[in-house]
């Protein structure tokens, strides 16, 4: 405006009427149903009930974790595999183990179904190259002096993130991504399972030629029936969960996006498609290994259905994965303070006072750009960075959560009030926006002219 005193600014960030439209953008999204968002309106496993948003963690605060893991567990092979026949026999018959029927179950079942449970949780928030980071700015007074000037390392490895993958990939395919889209090649699992094609690592192949010896002979008998059946089940297993994936992924159109605001170029560069997440991997034995089944690109995948599946269950899961990660995190500030004994040289740290200063960051949107804030609107209370709200059988913790965002409109009530005033309006407090105060959201521009009116406006 400095440069060209002749453009006004509705020039440069569009009329009120514009601005008020954007603030409509969230709330719009989460509107615009099946065919266009990624997003599922009833329960294809667990609750048969339509889907409600948001999704309270008190709808949720009264759900065994085991339960929530008997219903989702099924979607990731390696969790699958650990569940127990009974269980999987259960969920393939009715598509809801119920709480009843966990409770039911014998003691060595329920043991194994809470290590699949484990398993499971462990892979919904993880580490990526980006996401580790081991220097924090040196203005908060924490850590020691690192060769970066202005850093400190951190005792700490820095974010976890939810990687879901991009809808792109998970529902819409070859003419988008040039891979194939993870919903076809579960169906060519499906095909291949169909077909009796040997998996991978089959325990039967490695069994070998049964020995002369009588002796032998029959112990070598003994493990080829256990192999036999532990291939059966893993077979089971498998074809269970990838029904389970078909299904709910089935009524997806191609066109359907968790980001609802990305260009074409966003689409083409996304970063979901970069780095070590191209490892190859095949599935079956003497089928040729294709870049787009690698196993993290996969795993994001299978995260992604377990989501759409029954996000009141994710929910559940998702809780308890951020306990678990806010343990883990004080857990090496703890483990860099009991070097002080070996090495007088390190300075203690206060933990309260770090946790405090740089809680543990987590990161909702990797490769998707849900807006959580609608989604499970409450459950940022629980990680409050102040006074967090208690979640029944856990002890209070405080996460810090992030995202980058192409969607105008998420813009806090405060930021909301500046807006208002920029235009010399009066403040309108239907458009109050709940952003929790443990999200921060940077925008991000996608490359076209209206995402930097949408920048411009919000900053």
């Amino acid at each position: 405006l400095r440069a060209n005193p002749t453009s006004s600014f509705e020039d440069k960030f569009g009329t009120a009427d514009y601005a008020l439209g954007l603030m409509e953008k969230p709330q719009g999204v989460m509107r615009e149903g099946k065919k266009t968002t990624l997003l599922p309106t009833v329960c294809t496993v667990g609750y048969k009930d339509a889907v409600t948003y948001p999704i309270s963690y008190k709808d949720v605060e009264n759900l065994h974790l085991e339960v929530a893991g008997a219903n989702l567990a099924v979607f990731y092979p390696t969790s699958a595999k650990m569940l127990p026949a009974a269980v999987l026999k259960e969920f393939a018959k009715e598509r809801n183990v119920t709480p009843e029927f966990v409770s039911n179950l014998s003691k060595k079942d329920r043991k194994s179904l809470a290590a699949a449970t484990s398993v499971f949780v462990g892979e919904i928030l993880r580490g990526n190259t980006k996401l580790e980071q081991s220097t924090v700015p040196a203005i908060l007074e924490i850590g020691t002096p690192s060769d970066i000037a202005g850093y400190n390392f951190a005792p700490t490895s820095g974010a976890k993130g939810l990687n879901l993958m991009n809808a792109a990939s998970l529902v819409g395919g070859e003419k988008f991504t040039e891979m194939r889209s993870f919903r076809d090649i579960i169906s060519g699992y499906l095909s291949s399972l169909n077909q009796g094609i040997p998996l991978g690592g089959s325990k039967v192949a490695k069994m070998g030629k049964k020995p002369e010896d009588k002796k032998d002979a029959a112990e070598w008998e003994k493990k080829m029936a256990a192999a036999e059946r532990a291939d059966a089940k893993k077979r089971y297993a498998l074809e269970v969960g990838f029904r389970a994936t078909a299904d709910t992924l089935e009524g997806f159109s191609e066109f359907a996006t968790c980001c609802p605001f990305a260009s074409k170029d966003c689409t083409v560069n996304c970063l979901f498609t970069a780095g070590k997440r191209i490892a190859k991997r095949s599935l079956f034995e003497g089928i040729e290994k294709t870049d787009d089944e690698s196993s993290p690109r996969l795993l994001s995948g299978y995260m992604h259905t377990a989501f759409l599946a029954n996000p009141y269950y994710f929910l559940r899961l998702l809780i308890h994965a951020l306990y678990n990660y806010a343990a883990e995190y004080k857990a090496e500030v703890c483990a860099y303070n009991a070097k002080v004994d070996l090495d007088p040289s390190i300075k203690p740290i206060d933990i309260d006072d770090y946790i405090a200063k740089l809680p543990p960051p987590a990161r909702l949107n990797v490769y998707s750009d849900y807006i959580w804030e609608l989604i499970y609107s409450d459950m940022f209370t629980l990680f409050d960075t102040s006074k967090p709200k208690r979640f029944k059988g856990y002890r209070p913790a405080s996460v810090m959560f992030y995202d980058y965002t192409k969607i105008p409109g998420r813009w806090s009530t405060r930021q909301r009030k500046q807006i208002f005033k920029a235009f010399k309006l009066s403040w309108d407090a239907s458009y109050a926006y709940n952003l929790p105060k443990n999200y921060h959201l940077t925008f991000s521009y996608s490359g076209e002219d209206s995402s930097y009116r949408h920048s411009q406006i919000g900053s």
